[in-house]
């Protein structure tokens, strides 16, 4: 579990600061075989891209909503990782 806590904090770290070559290997080698820490990535990813959306909106009337598509898959999501 302690190589899944390294590889969070990789993955999490990769907006501060570059990976050396091995690290990037070794950080994708673990993404093929670790299914949870495909998912925190993924996770990352999207809570990034909805911050950087949010952010770059100057105007508050001009802030992106959630579609429904996006709002349905969030709780399907939620509801999966709740059971």
């Amino acid at each position: 579990m302690s190589r899944c806590k390294d590889i969070t904090k990789q993955i999490s770290d990769l907006t501060e600061r570059e990976l050396s070559f091995w690290q990037r290997m070794d950080l994708r080698t673990h993404l093929i075989l670790c299914g949870m820490c495909r998912r925190f990535q993924a996770n990352l990813s999207t809570i990034r891209k909805f911050a950087n959306r949010e952010m770059s909106s100057e105007d508050p009337s001009e802030k992106p909503m959630l579609t429904l598509e996006e709002k349905t898959r969030i709780r399907d999501a939620i509801r999966r990782q709740s059971y």
